[in-house]
C-alpha cells in the first residue's frame, strides 16, 4: 500500500494484477488499494473473487468499477476487454481510440504495451 501511495503522490499510475489469492485479502487492505488503483488486470476468476462471487460478468464489472478506475479483463487466448469508469456509467472502450483512458492501446496492440507503459 505504501508503494501505491508513493506512486500516486509523485503523479504516477498504479496497476494491480491480482492473483487467485486476491479473494483472501482482507477488505481493510484491499479497499484502500483499489481506491488508488488506476488499472486492474483480473481474469474472470479473479473478477468473481473481487466482487464477492458475482457470476454475471457485466454486473461484476459494474461492481468493480465502483471501486477502481479501469479494468483490463484478461481472457486468455481471447485477448482482453477494457472498461473505464465515469460517474455511474460503464464504457467498454474495447481498445478503441475514442476511449478517454490515459493510456491507449492501438488496435492489434498487446495488453503488455499498456502494462509496460505504466
Amino acid at each position: 500500500m505504501k508503494a501505491a501511495e508513493l506512486a500516486k503522490a509523485s503523479g504516477g499510475l498504479v496497476a494491480l494484477d491480482p492473483s487467485p489469492m486476491i479473494g483472501s485479502v482482507a477488505a481493510e487492505v484491499l479497499e484502500p488499494l483499489l481506491a488508488v488503483t488506476d488499472f486492474i488486470f483480473p481474469n474472470k476468476r479473479e473478477l468473481r473473487l473481487l466482487t464477492g462471487g458475482v457470476g454475471d460478468e457485466e454486473r461484476g464489472i459494474g461492481a468493480l468499477l465502483e471501486r477502481t478506475k479501469h479494468i483490463v479483463l484478461k481472457l486468455g487466448g481471447g485477448g482482453v476487454r477494457v472498461w473505464h469508469c465515469a460517474p455511474r456509467r460503464v464504457y467498454a472502450c474495447l481498445l478503441h481510440p475514442r476511449c478517454r483512458c490515459p493510456q491507449w492501446i492501438p488496435p492489434g496492440g498487446p495488453v503488455m504495451c499498456l502494462t509496460a507503459g505504466l
